[in-house]
């Protein structure tokens, strides 16, 4: 795994169209290999994302990106050569995600992105279903940190209608860590954030092209269970 030294990794960025409703692209099936998990840096992901890519601006001291990934949108399914590694693990759907591994000598953190339509939720931050996190301000948003469903470490803000999600897999960090991470995103297309932002969320969701079940996960507050 080769380490992406990057300090200030949201000043380049992605020119699109500035006209029109966004349109991601797609994998035109599962065994189609673009819908394959591929490293790619964010602004390579965007065109492919149906919501606001965020790259750090800047990384608490000691972490770098080591990894940045794609899973690119396709219908659903599960092929032969397609398994659930990374993938979503309660139904079929193959929905768009970038991922960022960031890496120091003594932590390893994931920061997940992507639209949260799986389900109506009642709570937008389906990390912390059954936990009781704690609220930060992150500008004009709430960002809730505490341990996530997995036990970890986690901070989770909605931006932009991107969810984000930083939770620390292995090691240890400052208890702001994760916090000051969420704090320093910025879009890494300012131009595509605003044809983003202008689609209708409808027209984003995945269920709207695909006939896919309404997923049973999050749809409550910390005491509610299906």
């Amino acid at each position: 795994m080769s380490q992406i030294d990057n300090r200030k990794v949201a000043s380049s960025t992605v020119e699109e169209p500035a006209a029109g409703e966004w349109r991601h692209k797609k994998a035109k099936s599962v065994s189609d290999p673009a819908a394959r998990i591929r490293e790619t840096d964010a602004q390579g992901a965007q065109p492919w994302c149906n919501f606001v890519v965020f790259m750090p601006a800047s990384l608490p001291a000691g972490l770098a990106i080591v990894q940045q990934s794609l899973r690119p949108e396709a219908p659903p399914g599960r092929p032969e050569g397609l398994d659930r590694n990374g993938r979503f693990g309660y139904g079929l759907s193959n929905r768009a995600s970038y991922r960022l591994t960031l890496q120091s000598p003594t932590a390893r953190v994931h920061l997940k992105q992507f639209l949260y339509d799986l389900g109506p939720p009642a709570f937008d931050h389906p990390s912390f279903w059954l936990k009781r996190p704690f609220p930060f301000l992150a500008g004009n948003d709430i960002g809730w940190s505490g341990s996530d469903y997995r036990g970890l470490p986690s901070s989770s803000l909605d931006r932009d209608r991107t969810m984000i999600e930083v939770s620390l897999v292995e090691g240890d960090l400052p208890e702001t860590a994760l916090q000051e991470i969420c704090l320093s995103l910025e879009p890494v297309s300012a131009t595509a954030r605003g044809r983003i932002l202008a689609t209708p969320y409808a027209s984003l969701c995945y269920q709207r092209r695909y006939p896919d079940l309404i997923v049973t996960v999050p749809m409550g507050y910390w005491k509610h269970r299906r």
